[in-house]
């Protein structure tokens, strides 16, 4: 991962201990109960995957405020509800989309509309 790299950690890179589609949290390396995911490498790659998605709602709102610059509308936005394994402590689903949601995290998904 060239970001990591920048970061000073060349050895990190994409997770392979995720598991696959049909996995459940607990029976992969990285989402299990004190899982991969809370290491330092695990919080920087979600921290980048999470920034990427919000980096991409910042390029689509820019683009939707030129388009309507002059123009009295209100935009509206829909953010993906992901609730399936929602009470397992790694919330595997919404780290898996992007959602970077765990009890010591803010919800910075939804600051892009305020």
């Amino acid at each position: 991962m060239v970001a990591a790299i920048g970061a000073g950690h060349p050895k990190w890179n994409l997770p392979n201990n995720a598991g696959e589609y049909n996995n459940t949290p607990a029976s992969t390396e990285f989402f299990r109960p004190n899982g991969t995911y809370l290491t330092e490498e695990g919080k920087y790659f979600l921290t980048s995957y999470s920034n990427k998605l919000l980096s991409h709602g910042d390029q689509i709102l820019d683009e939707a405020n030129k388009a309507f610059l002059g123009f009295k509308v209100k935009l509206a936005a829909k953010v993906s509800g992901i609730h399936w394994c929602y009470k397992d402590d790694s919330h595997a689903a919404e780290l898996t989309s992007g959602f970077y949601n765990l009890k010591d995290r803010d919800r910075s998904i939804f600051k892009l509309f305020m």
